[in-house]
């Protein structure tokens, strides 16, 4: 299949310093339209061993397929509404508006943060290999003004992926939700297409190989603070840092979008659509895997090296008179 993901671009050299402080452990996670930095949120989710959060959101787009078989729901337009449905029992979800649904998980990270005495702010742990899912939030965040609210209360994203991969990559060679809670946590048959359930997997995976490493709660709330992050700190960035990261990913997105044009056909070929090969004859042919992991390969060199359809076509066009001399 010919990948549409945008790679990550945060770097160690690139990382700002966490403030001096103790910080409460969330797991989150959200449900989106798609994999790239300009899909919409259509699940917000967040857990603490006392309480979770988890609200629904009606996007304006529609769910790619890639994104309706992953978190099983999609779309469903009847006449002048619009309906979120769940592709498992194919009922109707209750939904909010994006802005509803951030104000609402603003109060309960209030909430959580306020439970705790001394707490300086929360650290969102999320699995998540491509880091996505901060961009969308921070993205959806600023266009109601609500970002330095969020970073009053949130100090930091963690990303638990490369957390994980670094304690356990002697002896696990998947890090898939399912794989990891299956090995670490000894859960059989997790269900990993909802946002709340990764949320939940997310912060447990993170504890178990941080054990012993909290201080206990000192408040009501039953949390527990933490002031030393270890080996987890490498993984961490600010607010900040993370916002920094949109414009070079929506950059980096316009020039994966204007190759599109010479990945055509394996783009189609791996949404299982067969196109012709040219000819009167009209016949039909798919690109082989082979064929299509080449163009992976190559679509991510261009990448890489910062080059756009323009350019190539700039420099087809200089080198054309030459090689018909």
């Amino acid at each position: 299949m010919v990948s549409t993901k945008v790679l990550p671009t945060t770097s160690a050299a690139e990382k700002s310093a966490l403030p001096d402080g103790k910080f409460r452990l969330v797991g989150w996670d959200v449900d989106a339209t798609g994999q790239m930095v300009t899909d919409e949120i259509c699940q917000l989710a967040a857990y603490t061993p006392q309480e979770d959060f988890s609200q629904y959101i009606m996007p304006y787009k529609d769910l790619t397929l890639f994104a309706q078989r992953r978190y099983m729901m999609y779309t469903k337009t009847i006449g002048r509404y619009r309906a979120l449905k769940d592709k498992t029992n194919n009922k109707m979800l209750r939904t909010k508006s994006e802005i509803s649904a951030l104000v609402d998980f603003l109060m309960w990270l209030e909430k959580i943060k306020n439970q705790e005495p001394g707490c300086t702010g929360l650290i969102l742990l999320c699995h998540d290999a491509i880091e996505l899912a901060p961009l969308l939030l921070i993205q959806a965040l600023k266009r109601y003004d609500l970002l330095d609210r969020f970073a009053s209360i949130v100090k930091g994203f963690s990303n638990c992926y490369a957390f994980v991969k670094l304690k356990c990559e002697s002896s696990v060679t998947s890090f898939t939700l399912k794989t990891l809670s299956k090995i670490l946590l000894d859960k059989e048959d997790e269900q990993t297409h909802s946002a709340r359930n990764r949320a939940r997997i997310a912060y447990q995976l993170v504890q178990h190989l941080r054990a012993g490493l909290v201080e206990p709660s000192s408040g009501g709330g039953g949390g527990a603070l933490v002031s030393d992050l270890g080996d987890l700190a490498q993984f961490t960035w600010t607010v900040g840092d993370k916002e920094a990261t949109v414009a070079p990913r929506l950059e980096q997105l316009q020039r994966l979008m204007s190759l599109r044009p010479l990945f055509r056909s394996g783009v189609a070929a791996a949404a299982g659509v067969e196109e012709k090969s040219g000819g009167g004859g009209g016949t039909f042919r798919r690109p082989s895997m082979q064929e299509r992991r080449r163009a992976v390969q190559l679509r991510s060199q261009l990448l890489d090296a910062m080059i756009d359809y323009e350019m190539l076509s700039k420099t087809w066009s200089e080198r054309e008179p030459v090689l018909h001399s």
